[in-house]
């Protein structure tokens, strides 16, 4: 029985990499993927180090997957402390140093905004909205995603979001609401882009960004986090410009980075951001302030 039709639908892990990778995986190595074992999964994250050289946090981004297929099917995980034990004799022994994306610059966003103007098709009028806005709020693209007609409320000043459900608030019982002022310039302002998208999109209630077919028709179904991935690289591509080191978290890197630079506080980044810790935002603010005071000034 094929896999999809024994588990349940509209889940952001079945249409992760890590759970097809593994899948694959399983397929070569004539093993069961669900519902495995520990050793299958031991072996799995074995090959992922020692012949595929994946970074630890794509193996444990991996290794989550797997448990999230087997808890939605009502199985135990198979990801049990041994697997676990593995991943950190492997940390120890590599002590692989952070890699997380790149902030995307803002010039790069001004270029991503006229290209996709430029273009002007309903994916791309959508893909304007959905990426201006993950750089505007600086959230997880899995918070994009997850947001509805129904969170979002144009307003005199700008825009109006409520997050429900997210990584730091799993039930949404907490939630947040933030503004989006109207931007200075109309061709970057993500009020404007998400208003023009809504016209198009249309008034029923569903999630927020819908896929758009090939024909250029809205269809009613969601999309995923790596959605928003896969075409911020798409479109980094089409400006000629080296993908690799860049993705949906570059947004939210790149919001941060950037109001640093203009001087906003800590505590206003953290509102709009969502961060829960300070030493988390600071990983882009450090670098962002590098230049902004030179000891040496008149020195040198």
């Amino acid at each position: 029985v094929p896999l999809r039709s024994r588990l349940p639908l509209g889940r952001d892990w079945l249409s992760c990499s890590g759970w097809g990778i593994f899948t694959k995986w399983c397929l070569a190595a004539g093993r069961e993927p669900l519902s495995a074992t520990a050793e299958t999964v031991a072996l799995f994250v074995v090959w992922s180090i020692r012949e595929k050289h994946y970074r630890l946090q794509t193996v444990k981004l991996n290794n989550a997957a797997i448990r999230a297929a087997h808890k939605d099917a009502g199985l135990d995980s198979p990801v049990d402390e041994r697997v676990v034990s593995i991943v950190a004799n492997a940390a120890r022994l590599l002590r692989e140093a952070p890699a997380g994306k790149l902030a995307l610059p803002v010039d790069d966003v001004k270029l991503i905004c006229a290209k996709l103007t430029e273009r002007g098709g309903n994916r791309d009028i959508r893909d304007h909205a959905m990426l201006l806005l993950g750089f505007a709020c600086g959230w997880r693209r899995s918070e994009i995603v997850s947001l509805r007609l129904r969170d979002i409320r144009f307003a005199t000043k700008g825009l109006r979001i409520r997050l429900g459900a997210s990584k730091m608030d799993q039930d949404g019982r907490r939630g947040r609401q933030i503004g989006i002022p109207f931007g200075d310039d109309p061709a970057t302002c993500p009020v404007r882009a998400l208003r023009r998208w809504t016209q198009i999109r249309g008034s029923w209630e569903g999630p927020l960004f819908t896929h758009v077919n090939g024909a250029g028709f809205v269809e009613y179904g969601g999309l995923t986090g790596d959605t928003v991935n896969r075409r911020l690289k798409t479109i980094l591509r089409w400006l000629g410009k080296d993908s690799k080191n860049y993705g949906a978290h570059s947004l939210r890197a790149g919001m941060v980075t950037a109001a640093a630079e203009n001087g906003a506080s800590l505590a206003a980044i953290m509102q709009r951001t969502g961060h829960k810790t300070v030493e988390m935002v600071m990983r882009y603010v450090r670098p962002a302030q590098a230049f902004k005071a030179d000891p040496l000034k008149g020195v040198l």
